[in-house]
């Protein structure tokens, strides 16, 4: 008897010790392999790092590619507002102005070409010379502030030529969305006086009486145009019951086509839009010239009607 009492005994003192095991301590069993791996248990007394939490929660910024990327496209020509003698008067007519490289600075780009820049066409001239350095420009509010450098005040052309520098810059300015009036600055200081004739302390806005009667939009000078395709003349006019008259010469210096358009004015003393093309088609390389005028109801008692000569290379 005290044998199997003993042995009773030693069952029950093995039993409890297995039963006191530490759960870290267990295995299980992989279903695929024959060996036994431990199993990760998380532990769960443990608070998460608060930064890797809102890490792990934030969504993977994209990866940009050159595909995704959003291009600006540039523009390659701008228009500016230059000088004409005729008849005794200083007129204002745009002309277009190819840039180097497609631009964003468009205003900037159109300033320096107004002030600093040759004119295509041999009749017209810049309203201050090519010797002015644009120094910086800057939109706010509807307003184009150009501001120059000191030789602007070298470029004095009389009272009618300061008009036409202001009205110049006011055109210029003004065909872009954002401009409603330009103020000039001579070397970062805003100017009252200029050449003696105009108060500057005020932003210039356009005004329409000082542009000429016609205005060539399309073709410039020397524009290049294909032998045998038809020639299309664009442009904005105010002329004497809306009437455009044009004609075509051939290089040996041949009217080949006299016609004209109707512009579309709204109110008789209001400028409009005119498009015409020309029925002969320019079926010889060369220099050929178009001419749009002004039709004079007066027969020349009222001076000399106003005309645009155009020439284009024909190749």
């Amino acid at each position: 008897m005290p044998a199997l009492r003993l042995l009773a005994l030693l069952l029950a003192v093995a039993l409890l010790a297995a039963c006191g095991e530490d759960p870290d301590d267990t295995v299980a069993l992989d279903p695929d392999e024959d060996d036994p791996v431990e199993e990760a248990t998380p532990d769960l007394d443990e608070d998460p790092d608060p930064e890797e939490a809102e890490e792990a929660d934030e969504p993977e910024e994209p990866v940009e590619t050159a595909e995704e990327e959003e291009d600006v496209d540039g523009v390659t020509s701008v228009r500016v507002w230059v000088v004409r003698e005729h008849d005794g008067r200083l007129w204002l007519e745009s002309e277009r102005r190819d840039l180097p490289e497609p631009t964003v600075a468009v205003a900037g780009a159109a300033m320096d070409e107004l002030l600093s820049q040759p004119t295509r066409h041999p009749d017209l001239v810049p309203p201050a010379g090519t010797d002015v350095t644009v120094r910086d420009v800057n939109i706010d509010g509807g307003v184009l502030t150009v501001d120059v450098d000191e030789a602007i005040r070298d470029a004095a052309t009389g009272a009618e030529g300061e008009l036409m520098l202001e009205q110049a810059l006011a055109h210029t300015g003004a065909q872009f969305d954002a401009v409603d009036a330009v103020r000039l600055h001579v070397e970062g200081e805003a100017v009252d006086e200029l050449w003696g004739h105009l108060d500057w302390s005020q932003p210039a806005t356009p005004a329409d009486e000082h542009l000429a009667f016609i205005d060539v939009t399309d073709p410039a000078w020397l524009d290049t145009h294909p032998v045998g395709e038809p020639l299309t003349v664009r442009g904005t006019s105010l002329t004497f019951e809306a009437t455009v008259p044009a004609r075509l010469i051939d290089p040996a210096g041949t009217i080949v086509e006299e016609t004209f358009t109707t512009a579309d004015q709204p109110d008789i003393d209001l400028r409009g839009p005119f498009e015409l093309t020309f029925e002969t088609v320019p079926d010889e390389p060369g220099r050929w010239t178009i001419l749009v005028e002004d039709p004079d109801p007066s027969d020349g008692e009222a001076g000399e009607p106003y005309f645009v000569e155009i020439l284009i290379e024909v190749e």
